[in-house]
C-alpha cells in the first residue's frame, strides 16, 4: 500500500500544478497547523459539551427533588384538609375552631396597627 502523502496531481514526483518541493512543504506544514487548530477546537468543544452535560445532571438532580418536596407537601396539606374537615364536622369542635380563627385574626391586625405606629 502507497501513501499518497506528498504526491501531486501530476504522477507522485513531488511537484503541485508544477510547483516546486518548497511549495508541497508548506502546503503540507499550514495543512498540519489547521489539523492542529481543529484539533484543538475539537478539544474545547468536547470540553463545552462535558460541561453542559454536568449542568444538566445537575438541574435535572434538583428538579427531581423538587418533585419530590412538593409531593411531600401535598402529602401533608391533604393531611391537614382532611383533619381540618373531621374538626369542622363536630358542632362544638366547629365553634371552638371559629373563636381561635376569630383570635389568631384580631391578633393579626392588632400586629398590623402597632407595626403602622413606629
Amino acid at each position: 500500500m502507497s501513501s499518497s502523502r506528498g504526491r501531486g496531481l501530476n504522477g507522485g514526483n513531488n511537484e503541485y500544478r508544477g510547483g516546486s518541493t518548497m511549495d508541497s512543504l508548506l502546503l503540507e506544514t499550514q495543512n498540519d497547523v489547521r489539523m492542529e487548530e481543529l484539533a484543538d477546537k475539537i478539544s474545547q468543544l468536547h470540553s463545552v459539551t462535558l460541561d453542559i452535560h454536568g449542568a444538566v445532571d445537575d438541574q435535572n438532580r434538583l428538579l427531581d427533588d423538587t418533585d419530590s418536596n412538593f409531593n411531600s407537601f401535598g402529602g401533608g396539606l391533604q393531611r391537614t384538609q382532611s383533619r381540618v374537615t373531621g374538626l369542622l364536622n363536630n358542632r362544638q369542635r366547629r365553634l371552638t375552631f371559629y373563636i381561635v380563627l376569630l383570635i389568631l385574626g384580631l391578633a393579626f391586625v392588632l400586629y398590623i396597627i402597632s407595626f403602622k405606629r413606629k
